[in-house]
């Protein structure tokens, strides 16, 4: 088995909504409705819309590994 190239990214907002979060992820918006609503995914409250925390999600990413 061939090692995987480490990918680097850039984030350039650290805050996203969750239908944007499931179209980059390739993840259905209703899985990602029941992570948020489980607390698998760390939520910021932005007025009326609760956005995924970008930031804190690819940080708790690295730290797993």
């Amino acid at each position: 088995m061939e090692n995987s190239p480490e990918v680097k990214i850039q984030i350039s907002v650290p805050v996203m909504h969750k239908v944007r979060f499931s179209e980059l992820s390739g993840v259905d918006v209703g899985v990602v409705d029941g992570w948020i609503k489980k607390g698998l995914i760390p939520t910021k409250k932005v007025g009326r819309c609760r956005m995924i925390n970008i930031a804190v999600f690819h940080e708790e990413c690295l730290e797993d590994e």
